[in-house]
């Protein structure tokens, strides 16, 4: 009985099921990786457009189009809650939104090692920016953390003076 039950599962996870509306899904973790490839070749096929200035004046330069999960969702012609939605949605969609997830981060993070990038924005994309809190004390913030004593010293110091 329970290898009916997970059979049961298993083909549920692999066609397209209505939600909780009735709204058919859009795609299958298959229907899903042709979509990515898909994708995948029109970035490839429609490089971005930069400006770059060379020794001959400035031109007009095919570049790398970046791979983004947003942009990903668009081309799919779905929403980025919706890509979350099939992140959660059984065992074979959780692997394909992973295995998407993954080369598009990559693609992020060998570009800006590249330099193709901007590193910081990267950085902060994946998640990856280390954070560090700049403590700056002011005097009076030194003196209210000092003992009697120590201010006491402190007070001698100063009538010294």
């Amino acid at each position: 009985m329970e290898e009916n039950v997970e059979k049961q599962i298993a083909a549920c996870d692999d066609r397209p099921a209505s939600n909780k509306r009735g709204v058919e899904r859009l795609y299958t973790a298959d229907t899903l990786a042709e979509k990515f490839e898909q994708y995948l070749a029109w970035a490839r096929e429609n490089p971005r457009k930069s400006y770059k200035t060379t020794k001959k004046g400035t031109v007009l330069a095919d570049i790398d189009r970046p791979l983004t999960l947003i942009s990903f969702c668009q081309f799919a012609g779905i929403t980025m809650n919706t890509f979350r939605a099939y992140e959660r949605r059984g065992e074979t969609m959780r692997v394909q939104c992973t295995r998407v997830r993954e080369r598009i981060e990559a693609d992020q993070l060998e570009g800006a090692l590249a330099g193709q990038y901007s590193q910081a924005i990267v950085a902060r994309v994946l998640k990856l920016a280390d954070v560090s809190e700049v403590v700056n004390k002011s005097e009076s913030d030194r003196i209210a953390e000092m003992s009697d004593e120590e201010l006491q010293k402190e007070l001698e110091k100063l009538k010294a003076r």
